[in-house]
């Protein structure tokens, strides 16, 4: 209903909607989220009807309460009475006339979580594949599994009626070893197991692999609300037992062994689940609507964590018999989906278990991400042409509301992965109904790419939907589409060009269309109900970094020659395993001087820059240098708005976990302050990104700025001085202690909030390419309408005001050839036109307790360091209204010896004015991410400039190799070669890793240590830092145990040989857990008199959770004692104090403190604490009876005392 001539605009409206809200459900018009449903917020039917009945008085036109229900949300409710139903954001007139490129947010169903569900774990046995590896090897390799039927299953199937060795009977996609079985692991009789049909027994190993590749023990889910959704229909084995083919001891067990329900209600028995648990049957699309109905079950809150799939075991002469008869088998036993000779599918059997969580819980546990389920829907064909014919109507109305429900237009899809099972009616019905929905809104250029599973291995009916899901979460994760086979013509009933569809008849790299790859796939059962699920990537990190350091130049070329030796060879060193190459770089590295980085995304990119160096090229991703006598000294630089862009930070939530533990707290807290998830806006489609919505941008820059500080500390890089430009100074108020995280976020969040509602729409910010001195007279001739805003550097100025005075400014300045540009902000920063939002600002942040800062701070408002307690409501209120300052704040800084400034943002917006202030000084600017830029390889190649001018850095994931510390498979399909580069002998300094083994007997024992023995001398390039992680925490631990210490592979492999001889050694022990009572633990905390030179360093290097607990005390003890704990940890044993008394106590209190959360972070968690004299100062806090900062207090005063008493130190 589009607002008439004259009536009320979207600001009345919406400023309207907002008091009415507020005053029915009682909820301040700050906590309301635009974008979510109000139901949420107490919006009911009676509530719904009375706010129709104020909308219609206040319009002065009928408002239907349907309206209210139509547009659900407070966003499109605003939009629709303003401008018509269809209305969205990027209409352009709105309240900032700002658009979205384009597009519209397109109609969402309401619904209490719109979080993706993210698909973690794999488990599958499948035709020539008995693994998630092999299965992906045998997709890159375009294989075809189908084959003869094996003699053994011929013999169980023929049963006096036809041979099943003639056509189309003979062939098939078959599993080998379903009839093998271990009962003892489930804790099941063999007497049971012989009574179970087999795809019970199949489904029971799927889901615990699934979830051991998830990285999550099995056996620690008992008693949780984890649901099970499993596809099966045939039940094979219970006809078989009617034909008599099963022997009759088997007694009570039969009802159990051979009912359907009972596939699913096993895995929950046998591991203790207490959520929904479902076997369903829709034919062959039993198992995706078992994904379908298992991420609903997420998203209502039923399971926090779902195991879905579906199994086909094909035992039985009749169902041959019975497809065969109705046309459905294909003569020549091929799937030749798509294809001119399309003749039907092959039967074949299998099965496939995933594991899923939402997207928040992945992030939040570190579990490795395979691709995200953005949404499904599932369809009947209803009354259709006949009750096994395909309907096209409901394959289009599938597809349409599974991408309203995943909220994405459908152009924005690469590849379908279709049922097609090569049927001559159902191929072309299929692709019509894909290219009537995805087809359009993309060029002739840019098809819909299809394909099918089922022409690698066979229909596997009611499996068939989880093995196509498998194989896109697969090609999702290393951005290969693999090949669908058997396609040579194409089949003429498809209108291939007008739908704009094109088959996926080769294996290629699956190139970025957008800001993420996206696939569909399909399901459809031959009783009419169709499923389509929406999938995408969470883009994963491609960079790593080579890290060199030798004595002499001539050593580092000797080095780098060695190296590039190595790397000529394809068969050497892939893509995939480049990570390891250079990890193993970083470890057997020298420690001289002369240093060498080189960021890259692939072998061949390592190549290009070994060769330039040799050359004396320069290259993107090169540096090289000479480390002096000191590291350099860093500045973190946070920039205002204007950096955001579509997926940034991606690829680092996925793959680095500092930045993604950081940004997953950032994520819960501005859910608490602005009902806004962090996450879900940073993975988003464009249309529901919010970039252009300062409510919803400027918290995701906070909380990004705030993950790349922590991803930075994690990599070693800790600040020496922080500044912030305009918002910018929220997170680095926080960075530099000056506000907790509490009150930063708080001031981030009030700020964006009131900046939408009283500024957005005011005007414009614009950056003019000139110096202030220029600028100043050009804005004289506005007459007040615009407002020097800030000056960045001697060629960079900010200028905000109004919208068309700003266009004139940049048409006078571009006669003159100087560039001027607005910046993505929508409202006129630092300028007279902020006032409304200054007094509900101040208000909004009585209640903040800002302290003085513990890293120097340069303040962009005074251009001064902070050196008190100063930034309080008064101080942020100046900020907003006030001139940013940062060229006078950056020669301030350029004062205090900064050789480093890293940007903090999205995309480096401040370096080059930066640059121009410091006037040619050598302070190398580097940002942290860049536009369009793999997230690890921008980091990384800072990381490598700071590596070559002599700053030290931390071994952590990023450099490692480790994706998420978990063994996942093979990225980019390369197959796994029987020799690899061996391991490195390590190290005097290399860490020692602890490898549990663990097994239900003492004999399963020595067969596991025997069968990783063996794992070890077939992969030698397998890393133990990786195996010690999986196998500690990733894995369910039993009852009989060895625990070894290892430094490396060999240190491992000769632990295991003790193991099976018996040999006792110190850095082996032996033990069994008997009966279930909890073993209880005391933390014992020392008095003085435990210090020694070095003590903590190795863990400071290496543990990252002992090296923030030691920055925390380092902060407190230094507000307190004005030194620092890690500076006299670090001291030569010359120069070291710590025999001194004051300064001893405060290092052995935070070292103790530090030491309690790292066995903490090891799963140890005491059941008593005690403290001897000046232990009890950490005992204490340990305990929580005092904070890291009274602790320190204690331990300061408490030693100072000490120092001027005579007699011995307790």
């Amino acid at each position: 209903m589009p607002a008439a001539p004259g009536s009320h605009g979207f600001p009345a409206i919406d400023d309207f909607l907002n008091s009415r809200l507020e005053a029915l459900l009682g909820v301040p018009r700050d906590d309301v989220d635009r974008w979510a449903p109000l139901h949420r917020y107490g919006l009911d039917s009676p509530k719904s009807v009375a706010l129709a009945a104020d909308l219609s008085e206040f319009l002065a036109r009928p408002v239907p309460v349907t309206t209210v229900w139509d547009h659900p949300t407070l966003e499109s409710l605003s939009r629709a009475l303003a401008h018509g139903p269809g209305a969205g954001p990027g209409n352009g007139s709105g309240p900032a006339g700002r658009g979205t490129h384009g597009t519209s947010r397109p109609p969402r169903d309401p619904g209490p979580y719109d979080e993706p569900v993210a698909l973690v774990g794999i488990g599958c046995r499948l035709p020539g594949a008995p693994d998630p590896q092999a299965f992906w090897r045998l997709l890159v390799d375009g294989r075809d599994a189908v084959r003869t039927m094996p003699a053994e299953r011929r013999d169980l199937l023929e049963d006096g009626g036809r041979s099943m060795g003639t056509a189309p009977y003979r062939w098939g996609g078959f599993l080998d070893g379903v009839d093998l079985f271990d009962p003892l692991f489930f804790g099941i009789s063999p007497r049971e197991a012989r009574a179970m049909d087999p795809q019970q027994r199949l489904v029971l190993e799927l889901a615990w692999e699934a979830l051991e590749d998830a990285g999550i023990p099995p056996g620690g889910l008992a008693d949780t609300d984890t649901g099970v959704f499993l596809g099966s229909s045939w039940s094979d084995y219970a006809a078989l037992a009617h034909h008599g083919g099963v022997p009759r001891d088997i007694g009570s067990h039969v009802a159990t062994g051979t009912h359907d329900s009972i596939i699913a209600n096993r895995v929950s028995y046998a591991l203790g689940l207490q959520g929904p648990s479902v076997t369903l049957d829709t034919a062959c699309s039993s198992s995706l609507v078992a994904v379908h109905l298992a991420c609903q079950a997420i998203r209502t809150g039923d399971s926090g964590l779902v195991l879905a799939g579906g199994v086909n075991l094909n035992c039985f002469t009749g169902h041959f018999e019975a497809m065969e008869r109705i046309g459905a088998l294909s003569p020549d036993g091929r799937c030749k989906t798509f294809d001119a000779r399309a003749n039907g599918y092959v039967r074949a059997e299998g099965a496939a278990v995933v594991v899923l969580a939402p997207l928040g819980t992945a992030l939040e546990r570190g579990l490795p991400v395979y691709c995200l389920i953005r949404g499904s829907a599932v369809t009947n064909d209803g009354l259709s042409n006949g009750l096994t014919a395909p309907s096209p109507r409901a394959q289009e109305a599938v597809l349409r509301t599974a991408y309203r429900r995943a909220g994405l237009s459908p152009s924005l899809v690469d590849y379908v992965e279709c049922h097609g099972t090569g049927t001559p009616l159902g191929d072309p019905i299929e692709a019509r109904a894909i290219g009537t929905v995805l087809g359009h809104g993309r060029g002739p250029g840019d098809p819909v790419r299809i394909g099918s599973v089922k022409t690698n291995i066979g229909h596997l009916e009611p499996a068939a939907g989880v093995a196509g899901l498998v194989k896109t979460a697969l090609a999702l994760r290393n951005g290969v589409l693999p090949a669908s086979l058997h396609y040579t013509s194409p089949n003429p009933r498809i209108p291939f060009a007008e739908a704009n569809l094109a088959v996926q008849d080769r294996t290629t790299a699956w190139p970025r269309r957008s800001d993420a790859r996206r696939a569909g796939v399909s399901a459809f059962g031959f009783g009419g109900t169709n499923c389509h699920v929406v999938v995408e990537e969470l883009p994963h990190p491609d960079g790593t970094v080579l890290l060199l350091a030798e004595d002499s130049q001539q050593a580092l070329a000797d080095r780098v020659t060695r190296l590039r030796a190595e790397l000529a060879d394809p068969a050497r060193v892939t893509d995939a395993e480049l990570p390891a190459f250079c990890h193993r770089a970083l470890r057997t590295r020298g420690a001289g001087p002369f240093r060498l980085a080189a960021a890259a995304r692939g072998v061949a990119e390592l190549r290009e820059q070994l060769d330039a160096f040799g050359a004396g090229r320069a290259c993107p991703g090169l540096a090289t240098g000479e480390s002096g006598t000191s590291r350099p000294r860093v500045a973190f630089l946070c920039s205002g708005t204007g950096s955001q862009w579509l997926g940034m930070g991606r690829q680092l939530l996925a793959g680095l976990p500092a930045f993604r533990r950081s940004l997953m707290r950032c994520d819960a807290r501005m859910r608490e302050l602005l009902g806004l998830s962090v996450a879900d806006r940073l993975l988003a489609a464009e249309e529901h990104a919010g970039l252009d919505d300062m409510a919803v941008a400027q918290p995701l820059l906070f909380s990004i700025q705030v993950a790349l500080a922590d991803a930075w500390r994690s990599l070693g890089v800790v600040p020496d001085l922080v500044l912030g430009q305009s918002i910018g100074e929220f997170a680095a108020a926080h960075l530099a202690g000056a506000l907790d995280f509490d009150d930063a976020s708080l001031l981030a969040a009030r700020h964006a909030r009131l900046v939408q509602r009283l500024a957005v729409g005011r005007g414009d910010t614009a950056v003019v390419a000139a110096g202030a001195d220029l600028v100043r007279p050009l804005l004289a001739a506005a007459d007040g309408r615009l407002t020097l805003a800030g000056r960045n550097g001697p060629a960079s100025t900010l200028v905000s005001g109004d919208s068309p005075a700003l266009d004139e400014l940049a048409e006078r300045l571009g006669a003159d050839g100087i560039a001027c540009h607005r910046v993505r902000m929508g409202y006129p920063a630092h300028s007279p036109l902020t006032e409304p939002v200054l007094a509900p600002l101040r208000a909004a942040l009585g209640g903040i307790t800002p302290s003085a800062p513990r890293t120097p701070l340069i303040s962009t408002v005074t251009a001064e360091e902070i050196t008190d307690d100063s930034l309080g409501p008064d101080y942020w209120v100046r900020n907003v209204r006030g001139e940013s300052r940062l060229m006078d704040a950056v020669r301030t800084m350029a004062a205090r010896g900064i050789d480093a400034v890293i940007e903090l943002s999205p995309h480096p917006v401040l370096l080059k004015p930066v640059r121009e202030t410091l006037e040619g000084r050598p302070v190398a600017c580097l940002p942290s991410l860049q536009r369009g830029t793999d997230d690890a390889w921008s980091l990384l190649s800072s990381l490598g400039e700071l590596y070559a001018a002599g700053h030290p850095v931390t071994p952590g994931p990023l450099l490692s190799g480790v994706r998420g510390r978990h063994l996942t498979p093979d990225r980019g399909g390369a197959p796994l070669r029987a020799v690899r580069a061996p391991e490195p002998a390590p190290g005097p300094d290399e860490p020692v890793h602890l490898v549990p083994v663990t097994a239900h007997s003492a004999e399963a024992l020595l067969d596991t240590c025997r069968e990783l023995s063996n794992h070890l001398e077939r992969e030698p390039g397998l890393p133990v830092p990786d195996l010690a992680y999986t196998l500690g925490t990733r894995r369910t631990h039993r009852g009989h145990r060895v625990a070894l210490l290892a430094r490396g592979r060999q240190d491992l492999l000769d632990g295991l040989a003790r193991v099976a001889d018996g040999t006792p050694h110190p850095d082996l022990v032996r033990g069994a857990v008997t009966g279930h009572r909890d073993r209880r633990i005391a933390f014992v905390f020392s008095g003085s008199g435990t210090h020694w030179p070095g003590m903590g360093r190795d863990l400071l290097g290496w543990h990252t959770g002992f090296r923030e607990r030691m920055e925390d005390c380092d902060a407190a003890v230094r507000a307190v004692a004005g030194w620092s704990v890690l500076d006299a940890l670090a001291a030569s044993p010359e120069a070291s104090r710590l025999d001194d008394v004051d300064v001893q106590q405060p290092v052995v209190f935070a070292l103790q403190v530090a030491l309690a959360g790292l066995w903490t972070d090891l799963g140890v968690t005491p059941a008593a604490i005690l403290g001897h004299s000046l232990g009890e100062v950490a005992a204490a806090c340990a305990a929580g009876a005092l904070s890291v900062e009274d602790g320190a207090r204690v331990s300061v005063a408490r030693s100072h005392l000490l120092r001027h008493r005579a007699g011995p130190v307790p």
